[in-house]
């Protein structure tokens, strides 16, 4: 059965209006009909399948038969707190990341960021990196999508660290322990991962996030590229925390 999003806003009673984007992909992409049957989510972990009554390419309702509701996973929550690369290299991090279960997504800047953009130009990308994660979420069959919030300063990500979670930030130091080994030391708090940008962080920006409570770790002796780092913490956190 085909799965689309629904915004909150759009449930209404026992039924679903469906707009935009998605509208037009049901009526012009998929070319479902009135009586048939699809399942749709609001990405804050309710579960709705359905019949169309009514299809157009700019707006689909859906009379609800059934729906579900899918609590916050109990286990350890996952932020990836992630430099920005340049081109479209976030894009895939974001889509990735939210295959492997993240829960926050926060946009940082460092000293070694080649682009950052202005404020209408991080709107329109805080906007595309949604839409991605939204289309991910459809693919995966997650029901709470990730939050990716307004960019932060290296500064002011490591000055907000919560001290009752596990703090991680890989870099190309050495003199550092496995990341597998800092999670299994860790019990089940909630994990906070930095993710450098080209280049590595600088030793300043370690220093600083250390005195803040993060722990140093190694992703292994190979130079990995940002997005390459972001999927293989994330795949190393999901099989610890036994989500994978």
């Amino acid at each position: 059965m085909s799965r689309f999003y629904v915004d909150p806003d759009g449930i209404k009673g026992d039924k679903i209006y469906i707009e935009g984007a998605e509208a037009h992909h049901i009526a012009d992409v998929m070319r479902l009909k009135a009586g048939e049957r699809i399942c749709a989510f609001d990405g804050m972990g309710n579960e709705f399948s359905g019949v169309i009554t009514h299809i157009g390419s700019k707006r689909a309702v859906v009379d609800i038969t059934e729906k579900r509701s899918i609590g916050p996973n109990k286990a350890r929550r996952v932020t990836l707190v992630q430099a920005v690369p340049k081109k479209s290299i976030m894009d895939y991090i974001v889509e990735k990341s939210t295959e492997l279960g993240v829960d926050v997504i926060v946009p940082l800047w460092t000293d070694r960021t080649i682009v950052k953009p202005d404020e209408k130009g991080m709107a329109g990308k805080l906007s595309r990196w949604r839409r991605i994660s939204i289309e991910a979420s459809k693919q995966c069959g997650r029901s709470i999508i990730p939050q990716i919030t307004a960019p932060k300063t290296f500064a002011a990500a490591v000055a907000a660290l919560d001290k009752h979670a596990l703090a991680l930030i890989p870099h190309l130091g050495g003199g550092t322990s496995k990341i597998s080994d800092a999670l299994r030391s860790a019990g089940k708090k909630d994990i906070i991962i930095f993710i450098g940008p080209e280049g590595d962080f600088t030793a300043k920006e370690v220093s600083e996030a250390v005195k803040n409570g993060a722990i140093p770790v190694t992703l292994g002796p190979n130079v990995l590229r940002c997005d390459t780092a972001a999927v293989a913490s994330l795949s190393i956190i999901g099989y610890e925390s036994g989500k994978i």
